[in-house]
């Protein structure tokens, strides 16, 4: 996630833009849409470096949706950790970047569902994905019922509470701590359950080699220094998250919408970028009304500690 604070830089939103694409035509091709199933079939494939790294071509935009996760934390707070780092005020930034556009997508996702599919949700249920930890409570389906990408809320949460920690280690010990934490990742991952909730896919142990890398890269430099000049690559990289929160269960409109003439693609695109773009604006103006709110009950609290603290002195 980019701040004002720091210039954008190009590799980090194209990346992002790329990854998207790649995630959001892998739920496509996993709903086997006729029209679509021989052109996006390679995306089902597994590809990588041996038994190492070897996943699906389409999985593979979540890998680097972590690795610039973890680069663009490093980029702006990383040169922090040493002077004026303030880990309340990094965890509470990070959960409002993530959650109050994750809970809109949930209603969406509830008021597609009865809509459309006429499918229940428990109160139970929508309490495990309000927390955005559901996967942890033993759920059959990875992410839960009501939006399957829930499970990326909590696995990104628990890589940011670890965030200090792992930039401090890579700092301290460079490449061979990266690579000790890569082969236990490796190793744990081999050794997880896979079953119906793909527990390596969002097992936070199993994804430290994808964050740390991006750690990595940003303390070593290994990145081009281009900052982003054009608005467009910042807005679809800005709309890149509320795109992952939406497409899953957008997906789903392939199962009513009728086969032919490629229209039902067109539809889901058009929901994709309507339904993402309600997120994006709401997410903007909630920030905004909550620094607003966070600001004013600050200034009140110690216009307040001020008058007691004169009443007394006075006195």
């Amino acid at each position: 996630m980019m701040t004002e604070k720091k210039n954008r830089l190009l590799i980090f939103d194209l990346l992002r833009i790329i990854s998207i694409i790649l995630i959001v035509a892998l739920h496509v091709a996993e709903e086997k849409v006729p029209s679509l199933s021989s052109f996006l079939a390679p995306l089902l494939t597994n590809i990588g470096i041996g038994n190492i790294i070897n996943d699906a071509l389409g999985n593979w935009g979540v890998i680097i949706f972590i690795i610039v996760s973890g680069a663009v934390i490093e980029y702006t707070y990383g040169p922090k950790l040493s002077s004026n780092f303030n880990y309340r005020n990094f965890m509470e930034k990070r959960l409002i970047r993530i959650y109050p556009a994750y809970w809109l997508s949930l209603g969406l996702a509830i008021a597609f569902d009865k809509v459309f599919l006429n499918l229940p949700v428990s109160p139970v249920e929508f309490l495990k994905s309000f927390t955005g930890f559901q996967t942890y409570f033993q759920e059959q389906v990875l992410g839960g019922e009501i939006n399957g990408v829930g499970w990326f809320v909590g696995l990104i949460v628990v890589m940011y509470l670890l965030y200090p920690m792992l930039s401090k280690i890579l700092k301290e010990y460079g490449f061979p701590a990266l690579f000790f934490i890569i082969l236990l990742s490796y190793f744990i991952g081999m050794s997880l359950p896979v079953g119906a909730q793909n527990t390596p896919y969002w097992c936070p142990l199993a994804r430290l080699s994808d964050f740390t890398l991006g750690i990595y890269i940003i303390q070593k430099g290994a990145y081009p220094r281009y900052e982003t000049k054009s608005q467009v690559i910042k807005f679809l990289s800005d709309l890149s998250f509320p795109m992952f929160l939406t497409n899953f269960f957008l997906a789903r409109m392939f199962r009513i919408l009728p086969d032919g003439n490629y229209i039902n693609v067109v539809v889901y695109i058009f929901a994709l970028f309507f339904f993402s773009l309600v997120i994006y604006y709401f997410d903007i103006s909630f920030k905004i009304a909550y620094e607003t709110y966070r600001d004013r009950t600050i200034n009140a609290v110690k216009s307040l500690c001020g008058f007691i603290r004169g009443t007394f002195t006075s006195v």
